[in-house]
C-alpha cells in the first residue's frame, strides 16, 4: 500500500514534509509530531520500543505469513481503509434496518467489523485479499467494554472523518460519522483491533417494505462478497451508476495500487457469485437492480 501517516492517513501527496518512521519499531509511519503522540496509546503495545512489551510468540504471527505483531495490526488496518465504500455502504444499510439512522445517532454508538484473518503463503498476497468480512453489529458505547475503553480514540476517529466529509462538499444529507471498530481474533495471538469511521447520510424514502429490506440484505451480502474476494469498490465517478471495482496490482516497484477492471459487467462477474449462493440472495434482483434499490434510498 502507499505510504501514509498512521494517525491521520494523509499520503505523501498530500504532505509538504516527507513521512518519518517511529523510531521504536522502525514500521509505523508518521506525518508530525502531534500524530505521533495522538496515535501512541494505542501504539504503544504493538511497538518494539523497551517501554513497551508483548508476550506474543513470534511463530505466531510468523505461521500466517507476518513479519510482526505491527504488520499484523497495520495490515488489518489497510484493509480496513482498501475497502472503505463497501463497508460504508454495509454500515448505512445496517443502521437503516435497525431503527433507522436518526434513532442510532441519538445516543453513543459504534459499529463492530469481525473479521478473520487468512494465512499470507504468498509474499505477494493482494493487501485486499488478507482477511475476511465475517458480519457486523451496531452497539452502545457501554454494551463492550472495548468501546468504551477506547471512545475517547474513537471520538477522534469520528471527528476526523466528519471534517473529511465536509470539506469535500457534503450534500444536505449527511447526518455524520459512524465510529467502527474492526475485530479480528487470532489463536495464540489474542484479539487485534483497528479503528475507522463511517460517513453516514440520511435516507430520502422512509418507506421500508419487505421488497426493498430483502434487497438491502442482498446488496450486504454482495458487498461483503467483493470484500473477501478482494475486490475494492469505489464511489461512481457518475451519479446515479453502480459503483466501480478495482483490483490491486503489484507494480515493477513492488508498491501496492488499484487498478479499475475496466469491462466489469455488474450481472454477469457478481451475478454469478448470487446464482452460486441462492440461500444468501432472497430479493430475486440482479447486482444492478440492487444497486439501484440503494441509489433510491
Amino acid at each position: 500500500p502507499g505510504d501514509r501517516c498512521a494517525y491521520c492517513s494523509k499520503t505523501l501527496e498530500q504532505l509538504d514534509n516527507p513521512l518519518k518512521r517511529c523510531m521504536g519499531c522502525s514500521i509505523v509511519l508518521y506525518c508530525s509530531k502531534t500524530c505521533q503522540r495522538s496515535a501512541w496509546r494505542n501504539h504503544r503495545p504493538f511497538c518494539h520500543s523497551p517501554s513497551a512489551s508483548s508476550e506474543v510468540d513470534p511463530a505466531a504471527y510468523r505461521s500466517l505469513g507476518f513479519a510482526s505483531l505491527m504488520d499484523l495490526s497495520m495490515s488489518l488496518k489497510e484493509w480496513a481503509r482498501i475497502h472503505d465504500y463497501a463497508f460504508g455502504v454495509i454500515m448505512q444499510i445496517t443502521l437503516y434496518l435497525n431503527g433507522g439512522v436518526e434513532s442510532n445517532f441519538a445516543s453513543p454508538r459504534a459499529a463492530v467489523i469481525h473479521a478473520e484473518i487468512r494465512v499470507r503463503n504468498d509474499a505477494d498476497m493482494s493487501p485486499a485479499s488478507l482477511f475476511r468480512f465475517k458480519g457486523v453489529e451496531v452497539v452502545g458505547k457501554d454494551e463492550r467494554h472495548y468501546l468504551s475503553s477506547k471512545w475517547d480514540y474513537l471520538e477522534q476517529s469520528r471527528a476526523r472523518r466528519t471534517e473529511e466529509v465536509r470539506r469535500s462538499g457534503s450534500d444536505q444529507t449527511f447526518v455524520g460519522s459512524l465510529p467502527a471498530v474492526f475485530i479480528l481474533h487470532v489463536e495464540d495471538i489474542g484479539t487485534i483491533t483497528a479503528h475507522h469511521a463511517f460517513p453516514i447520510y440520511r435516507p430520502q424514502s422512509h418507506d421500508l417494505d419487505e421488497s426493498t429490506r430483502l434487497a438491502f440484505l442482498d446488496l450486504m451480502h454482495l458487498c461483503g462478497a467483493g470484500i473477501t474476494a478482494g475486490f475494492s469498490y469505489h464511489r461512481p465517478s457518475r451519479p446515479m451508476h453502480a459503483p466501480e471495482v478495482y483490483q490491486w496490482v503489484l507494480s515493477a516497484k513492488k508498491k501496492w495500487r488499484p487498478v479499475q477492471i475496466k469491462d466489469w459487467n455488474w450481472d454477469i462477474n457478481m451475478g454469478n457469485t448470487m446464482a452460486q449462493h441462492p440461500d444468501h440472495y432472497k430479493s430475486g434482483l440482479q447486482p444492478l437492480m440492487l444497486w439501484s434499490t440503494f441509489r433510491n434510498l
